[in-house]
């Protein structure tokens, strides 16, 4: 009966270790030929137990003590065992996996030359009894083998889910810690402020004309409407983060959503004297969410109104790159020094930032376009340098580049 451990092959070779005739092989298909040698079958990271092999067998004339690496005719490889005898200047030598069935072979097969590797073998293989007993043992060390092998494989698998959740936990708790931060000082701080604003109004320690002279209620405004943008930039994050945010693609123009975004702004950039130029291209509709999209664009504009001095100047310019739409906002602001610019979208740094009129910003925003955009299979881009100006920009992919 032919079994998993009924795998050999026996041939002869010259004293350079050629092959000159093969005697058998069973269960396994090897390339090799008359004259070559017989490292051509050998595993490369095995031949130094070759050669190790062929130099006890010189001096011992007999050496069965190597295991060996096999490849086959499909380059798969097998883990075997290897000996050998001298007989008349030459080499009979034989790869197998379990002497006993190799025992067994040799019995049956009558050649002179292999009795000689035959009754070498009966050294190693006394009794029958022995042979049954080694067999049996050697079958079960096997069989454990094989399901240490699949158990590791299962530990390596849990290891490995283990690890990727041991990051998310981490990335979860500096999230968390980030947003406490927000809390605390980011929110906390304007809302306030504004609270002391109104008590003083209502104890009419600020009388109406005061009140308008000193333009507490643009204050008021300000600081309500930056508390609540950075409210929904938070809300927007922590979805992203949670996965709880729909992807929702599909064909669209950038050039009405930009227009429409320059509307919004244009009195926020007007009251610091900015001037917003429109270099748009004409270009393909582009695949993508197009609410993400106005996300990312209004906090990049407003970002940009912010640390843009009066009477500066933001440029919004669309161009076709490689079958992509680049979308670029450039303008004429504070820049940022490198240490901040390498940081700047790190959630676990606090960055907190003020703008040429005083604005308050948590870098958030940013953090918040970078996530959106990786939703859409983009990224964020960003070059700057210090009180000249900052460049930010982003591709997002052609229709017809998709077709």
């Amino acid at each position: 009966m032919v079994t998993n451990d009924d795998k050999w092959f026996i041939f002869e070779c010259d004293e350079d270790f050629r092959l000159l005739k093969i005697f058998g092989i069973s269960n396994i298909e090897i390339k090799i030929e008359k004259h070559d040698q017989l490292i051509k079958i050998i595993y490369e990271e095995s031949l130094h137990k070759f050669f190790d092999f062929v130099k006890n067998l010189r001096l011992r004339s007999t050496y069965f003590e190597c295991d060996i690496v096999i490849k086959d005719l499909q380059g798969k490889l097998h883990y075997m065992n290897l000996g050998g005898v001298e007989f008349e200047n030459k080499y009979v030598v034989t790869v197998f996996l379990n002497r006993f069935e190799l025992f067994e072979e040799l019995i049956r097969i009558n050649n002179y030359k292999l009795n000689v590797l035959k009754e070498k073998m009966k050294s190693i293989i006394s009794s029958t009894s022995i042979f049954q007993e080694f067999t049996s043992l050697n079958n079960e060390i096997i069989n454990i083998q094989r399901e240490l092998s699949k158990k590791n494989a299962k530990i390596s698998e849990l290891l490995k889910k283990t690890d990727e959740m041991n990051k998310k936990l981490e990335n979860s708790n500096v999230a968390k810690d980030r947003l406490f931060s927000i809390l605390s000082h980011d929110l906390r701080t304007p809302l306030t402020n504004t609270i002391q604003l109104i008590d003083l109004i209502i104890e009419n320690k600020y009388n109406f004309e005061k009140v308008l002279k000193d333009g507490i209620f643009q204050l008021l405004s300000d600081s309500v409407k930056n508390s609540l943008n950075l409210i929904d930039s938070v809300l927007e994050w922590s979805r992203c983060q949670l996965d709880q945010i729909s992807y929702n693609p599909s064909n669209f123009l950038l050039e009405k959503y930009i227009n429409d975004i320059v509307l919004l702004y244009s009195k926020m950039a007007l009251s610091k004297d900015i001037d917003i130029i429109l270099d748009i291209q004409k270009t393909p509709e582009v695949f993508s969410d197009p609410r993400m999209i106005s996300t990312v664009l209004r906090n990049i504009v407003s970002n940009a109104i912010k640390f843009t001095k009066p009477n500066g100047k933001i440029t919004i310019a669309t161009t076709l790159s490689e079958q992509k739409v680049k979308i670029s906002v450039i303008d004429t602001g504070l820049g940022m020094k490198e240490e901040f610019l390498i940081n700047i979208l790190n959630t676990s740094i606090n960055k907190k930032t003020t703008g040429t009129n005083g604005e308050e910003g948590s870098g958030f925003g940013l953090i918040l376009v970078k996530e959106l955009l990786k939703k859409n299979g983009s990224d964020l881009y960003i070059k700057s340098v210090y009180q000249e100006g900052t460049k930010i920009y982003f591709y997002l992919p052609c229709v017809q580049d998709l077709q």
